[in-house]
């Protein structure tokens, strides 16, 4: 994982936005909850789809292989809440609730959007991407999310080292 948050690439507005985005269409649309290792999955699945769409991330995590699959680990650690990884705007858009063994992820209760069109950080593709990664993968569990990206043949980027140590992807 990162020693050291170096948030110096990261946009941290528009990765609060593709979480507000995807937390948006899960209760909106779905009402469904959601884990914070579900919505790790959704955000690297949008990274990693932006690159193949777009030739370039979204809000420039940096993108890891960890036990439980490939993760985006600045965001990572804001749904953690880790020391050194918090953010105004990511708090006043985002909240983390930890019930028993689980975190989950809602809409802050104050926060300044109402809906995606009040979105302003991401560009018309970027939301676009957003779209495409709902579609293939907002149905999901994050169980079976989890499953998904350990599959080598889908997601070769994937290698989860012997050491039990995280290692960085390059896209």
């Amino acid at each position: 994982m990162i020693h050291a948050m170096n948030f110096t690439n990261f946009d941290k507005r528009k990765a609060a936005e593709v979480a507000y985005f995807f937390l948006w269409k899960a209760t909106k649309e779905r009402s469904m909850s959601v884990t914070k290792l579900r919505m790790t999955k959704w955000l690297y699945l949008s990274e990693r789809e932006s690159y193949k769409q777009l030739g370039e991330p979204i809000f420039n995590d940096k993108l890891f292989s960890m036990k439980h699959g490939p993760a985006p680990s600045y965001s990572l650690a804001l749904l953690e809440k880790k020391k050194g990884a918090d953010d105004p705007n990511w708090s006043a858009t985002i909240k983390t609730t930890k019930e028993k063994s689980h975190q989950y992820i809602s809409i802050a209760v104050d926060c300044k959007y109402q809906s995606i069109d009040d979105l302003r950080q991401l560009s018309d593709a970027e939301i676009q991407v957003l779209e495409t990664v709902w579609t293939e993968y907002g149905q999901l569990s994050a169980t079976a999310l989890e499953k998904l990206l350990h599959d080598q043949t889908r997601h070769p980027e994937w290698v989860y080292p012997q050491t039990n140590r995280s290692t960085e992807i390059d896209m």
